[in-house]
């Protein structure tokens, strides 16, 4: 009896050629969609490399010298669509709005392509406010003596707390709404300073304080 012989059997290659070919795409397609999300060369155009559209962004460089001239502040940058930016400054007593001061502001004619900087902070050992706002060329700058607004020029003998309000170093914009950009109180023993800035901003809250600060964003 002959025994027949088993064909022989042929394992298709093409399934590794198929990943071969897939993976360098798939990564080439993440990747640029990695760069296109945070605004990186090639899709950077005049946008802030490193910022996802429609952000404000906490600086993650070294501090510059008129950084730590700062005793509160921050340096930061964004990358939005609107018709204006404008950085306001509120002075509370006892829980009443005693003034609404707008410290820097940019403003065009129509939704335009804003990318930029906004650096803000109290000079150390004085009582005057920065505020720097630049975007494509054009600047805002003032300087706010806080003096008039009852913040005294050095805070040992008044019990005084302050936040940044930049959560994780970011902050979704939104047109119309309010970002808080720095909160500083002045209150008596045990004075308490909240994370979320809704408590701090409570008027339950802010009738307890002789003085409350608030430095914010608005982008329309």
């Amino acid at each position: 009896m002959q025994l027949s012989e088993k064909p022989a059997t042929h394992k298709s290659r093409k399934p590794k050629r198929l990943v071969f070919i897939l993976l360098p795409t798939l990564i080439v397609v993440v990747l640029g969609l990695f760069l296109n999300h945070f605004n990186y060369w090639p899709f950077q155009g005049s946008k802030i490399a490193g910022v996802p559209d429609g952000q404000l962004v906490q600086l993650e460089n070294e501090p510059d010298l008129t950084s730590l001239l700062l005793a509160y502040g921050s340096q930061l940058k964004f990358n939005t669509t609107a018709t204006s930016l404008t950085v306001y400054f509120d002075h509370y007593r006892k829980g009443e709005l005693s003034a609404h001061e707008s410290v820097a502001s940019l403003t065009y004619e129509q939704d335009v392509s804003i990318s930029g900087y906004l650096n803000f902070g109290i000079a150390e050992g004085q009582n005057h406010l920065l505020v720097k706002l630049f975007s494509n060329g054009a600047m805002s700058q003032t300087v706010t003596d806080l003096s008039d607004y009852d913040f005294p020029l050095t805070q040992e003998d008044r019990q005084f707390g302050a936040v940044t309000t930049i959560k994780n170093g970011k902050v979704k914009l939104e047109k119309n709404k309010k970002v808080p950009l720095l909160y500083l109180a002045e209150g008596n023993d045990g004075l308490k300073i909240y994370d979320d800035m809704a408590n701090n901003l409570a008027p339950d809250n802010l009738k307890t304080l002789p003085n409350a600060y608030l430095i914010y964003l608005i982008i329309k």
